[in-house]
């Protein structure tokens, strides 16, 4: 009789963050005072909601780990099963950010519109509170 191999994984710690690349960022230097402000406040939004998919997702991973155990035959099976998981509920949170950020493009980027960016703002900063820290 033979044995059968099975190996166990699971997510014991994970935590997402949001990271600003300063090279992939663009300012306009001709833009006057006013306009500048808007935009360094909507680029600030843009972050906030990354930092906002961040906290969910970490939070939401952590939660769906508390009951994932993956069973596999190999050592790698199971690695990639795990790292499956974690790359589908990353995409899942991905395609909602980015209906997050053009949501919130088009209330702002298309026009001059700091009533509507304030609205934006406050929505982020309640929700990086209600979130709180990672």
């Amino acid at each position: 009789r033979g044995y059968i191999n099975q190996y166990y994984g699971s997510i014991k710690h994970i935590v997402f963050e949001a990271v600003m690349n300063p090279e992939c960022s663009w300012l306009n230097p001709d833009i006057s005072g006013e306009k500048l402000a808007y935009v360094l406040e909507h680029e600030q939004i843009h972050f906030a909601l990354m930092e906002i998919a961040a906290r969910k997702l970490t939070r939401d991973i952590r939660k769906e780990a508390k009951n994932f155990i993956a069973v596999q035959s190999t050592y790698q099976d199971t690695q990639d099963e795990i790292s499956a998981k974690i790359r589908d509920m990353v995409l899942t949170a991905n395609q909602a950010v980015l209906k997050e950020h053009k949501s919130f493009d088009e209330y702002t980027s298309l026009y001059f519109d700091p009533e509507a960016q304030r609205w934006w703002l406050h929505r982020v900063e309640d929700q990086l509170l209600k979130l709180g820290g990672k």
